[in-house]
């Protein structure tokens, strides 16, 4: 009940239908059982989250609540300068107060499992995860994530970062993140 709602909120169990791209739908299952629910909660059982709605997600706690429609694109150009430009368009008001999460963040790249993506002279707020996935043979893998933004109103940049059977996401995709983030930054966003 409670769980599934708050999933919702930040739109899992919903088709994404945004204009220039159709991302898979997220997916959040209630479980019939307490330790079903258990597990749920902490994004095992049955949840199904893409990369592109996680770094929505990250994105949006980055943004107060905010959680906005991702775009290709931001701008068309051509020999005479800016032809169009496209307007943001907000999608969800999934939370009123993220300052406690992006604290909780900020800490997990400061001093956590995911110092391996903090950048030197930049606040970066994050989650590492490691996903167990079953494979065809039935053995088990990890999936490495991290899921995080640049605390700067100047270089609001978001980033979810998946490497399927690679390890843990402190030691896999945290560094993949910085990697990502740094080039952005020297890229002028």
């Amino acid at each position: 009940g409670a769980l599934k709602a708050e999933a919702e909120k930040f739109l899992f169990n919903k088709q994404f239908l945004f204009g220039d791209l159709r991302p898979a739908k997220s997916v959040f299952e209630t479980a019939g059982n307490a330790p079903d629910e258990a597990r749920a909660a902490i994004g095992q059982h049955h949840d199904l989250v893409t990369p592109l709605h996680a770094c929505m997600i990250a994105a949006c706690i980055a943004n107060g609540g905010v959680m906005m429609e991702p775009k290709l694109l931001l701008s068309v150009s051509g020999d005479t300068g800016e032809v169009f430009r496209f307007a943001p368009t907000v999608l969800a008001k999934p939370m009123s107060d993220t300052g406690e999460l992006k604290r909780m963040m900020l800490s997990v790249v400061r001093s956590g499992t995911g110092t391996a993506a903090a950048i030197k002279g930049y606040k970066v707020a994050g989650k590492t995860g490691t996903a167990q996935v079953q494979n065809s043979d039935g053995s088990i893998s990890n999936d490495a994530w991290f899921v995080g933004f640049i605390d700067d109103a100047k270089h609001p940049i978001a980033v979810a970062v998946v490497m399927e059977k690679s390890g843990s996401g402190g030691s896999k995709a945290a560094p993949a993140a910085q990697k990502v983030l740094k080039k952005a930054l020297a890229l002028g966003y």
